[in-house]
């Protein structure tokens, strides 16, 4: 559409006008205006007998869209150059798209708010969903740098294989880091139009540019900008906009609050809660704070000659599965406010280059996002070497050398601590041998999952007691078997009793021989 550019400046040419006082300045602009008067007759009466009452025509739709319009997207044949604000994961910036939607096809004037796109200054509740909004943008310029949140809801997967996404629900914690979300996958980063570095906080605001040229040189100069009555008006978003925290009036409404990922709750009970000994979790919580505190020793002479080398915290955790291992780490990271990331050897691969990449990359993650890192099932890469087997050798050699220049707390976990290779037990700060339960840690366990699993039903002490003589099984076993018996009792809409407990073992094999169906 020609003459677009001087359309939407018709007010500001007008009120610019009555800031001159040079006579041939005057007369340039008088000129320009009566030249818009000619050509834009017609579009103007169309405007101003439709716009202002909440219509619009096909004809004129175009108008509705002047530069830096913030506009409402239902769905996409009028093309809107548009531009977003996006994060690449160092800066933020602007993203431009091109939107191609189709007016409705009927004859006169149709509301403005039946387009698939129009200008949000048009919605019948502009002012309530204005201010979600910006509570919104706000919250995603907080958490996107790089937030350990809690979040329910939809998340979505690609399968490495056919690389189809699925949409799954999820419950838990997660790191928001899109800088390595962007590291992993480069091609899925937005191209920033702005200049790199650009801060959100620092508020910069830019001379609005009218020109239809793209290229136009004019275009993002720094400037305050001129109000456009058309396109401002009494209710058009504010350029700058306030902090919610400071705005009392903000809301989100329930189904953004479910979608919205939540500051998370640590539980600081899990560690005094964790059935071992009272000395090896003072030992334990003592490391772990001093290491939190000062990284680096302030001293040099625990540091090692090489510098960068020996600053980490390894915590060698052994013994048969279902002892507390991993609920030793995910309770030490409680009690230290951090986050776990836990890594399996199957995920580290089998061969040297695999491996090295996979646990440089675990390193790498753990290190930024300030995480104690689990190291799960980790036999492979801490046997003795021998003269026969120089793949393994090779795996446990690099193995060892990249774990004597990583920084941060290491729990590494085994079933099998007796062939660890002497190299690697050199390097171990604290070494924890889970034993085989007694009956008296047992009674413990199934105390705290009681109590914790079935918190409005009451399990007598007795009971637990005797619980914890007949069944010879490990912590984990019990945490299944209560699960299990729980959801029975749930069934029978009912609360938890020992008889659905000793229901639940009676027909499984692993607590009593046999089972028969």
């Amino acid at each position: 559409m020609p003459y677009e550019a001087l359309f939407y400046n018709g007010p500001t040419f007008k009120e610019y006008r009555k800031t001159l006082s040079g006579e041939s300045e005057i007369q340039q602009l008088d000129l320009l205006l009566e030249f818009m008067d000619t050509n834009l007759e017609k579009i103007n009466q169309e405007y101003e007998r439709n716009v202002p009452h909440g219509k619009v025509t096909g004809a004129i739709a175009w108008t509705l869209f002047p530069p830096e319009e913030v506009i409402r997207l239902m769905n996409g044949v009028l093309n809107v150059s548009c531009s977003r604000f996006e994060w690449n994961g160092t800066s933020f910036g602007n993203v431009s798209k091109t939107i191609a939607f189709k007016p409705p096809v009927v004859p006169g004037s149709f509301p403005i708010t039946s387009l698939s796109a129009f200008p949000l200054r048009y919605h019948p509740q502009y002012e309530k969903l204005k201010t979600r909004l910006i509570a919104r943008c706000h919250r995603y310029t907080k958490i996107v740098k790089r937030s350990h949140m809690c979040y329910n809801g939809t998340a979505l997967t690609r399968d490495p294989l056919d690389l189809e996404v699925a949409s799954v629900h999820l419950n838990e914690r997660v790191m928001i880091d899109y800088a390595e979300f962007v590291r992993q996958d480069p091609e899925i980063a937005p191209q920033l139009e702005t200049d790199p570095g650009v801060d959100i906080a620092e508020d910069v605001e830019y001379e609005k540019c009218w020109c239809s040229n793209p290229d136009c040189k004019v275009a993002g100069r720094k400037k305050s900008p001129t109000e456009d009555a058309r396109s401002t008006g009494e209710n058009a978003p504010s350029e700058k906009v306030q902090d919610p925290e400071h705005d009392a009036a903000i809301t989100i409404t329930d189904d953004e609050a479910f979608l919205c990922p939540g500051n998370i709750k640590w539980n600081q009970e899990a560690y005094s809660r964790l059935e071992m000994n009272d000395e090896y979790k003072h030992v334990i919580r003592a490391l772990v704070e001093a290491h939190r505190k000062h990284p680096k020793p302030d001293s040099e002479e625990f540091d090692d000659i090489i510098a960068g080398k020996g600053l980490g915290l390894v915590f060698q955790l052994q013994g048969d599965p279902g002892l507390g291992k991993t609920l030793t780490a995910e309770s030490v990271a409680e009690q230290a406010s951090k986050p776990l990331y836990a890594v399996t050897s199957g995920e580290l691969g089998t061969t040297v280059n695999t491996m090295e990449s996979a646990l440089k990359k675990a390193f790498r993650i753990a290190k930024t996002w300030d995480a104690i890192l689990l190291l799960d099932e980790a036999d492979v890469f801490l046997s003795k070497r021998s003269a026969d087997n120089l793949e393994k050798n090779a795996l446990v050699s690099v193995f060892l050398r990249l774990m004597e220049c990583y920084q941060g707390i290491m729990f590494p976990t085994t079933n099998r601590a007796e062939d660890f290779d002497p190299a690697f037990m050199s390097r171990i700060h604290l070494t924890l041998d889970y034993r085989p339960l007694t009956p008296e840690r047992r009674v413990k366990i199934w105390r705290n999952l009681s109590a914790k699993m079935a918190k409005d039903e009451t399990l007598d002490e007795g009971g637990l007691q005797q619980l914890a003589t007949d069944y010879d099984i490990n912590g984990r076993e019990i945490k299944n078997l209560l699960r299990t018996a729980w959801c029975l009792a749930k069934d029978n809409r009912r609360p938890l009793t020992m008889a659905d407990i000793r229901a639940v073992a009676r027909i499984s094999s692993r607590y009593s021989g046999t089972s028969r169906v």
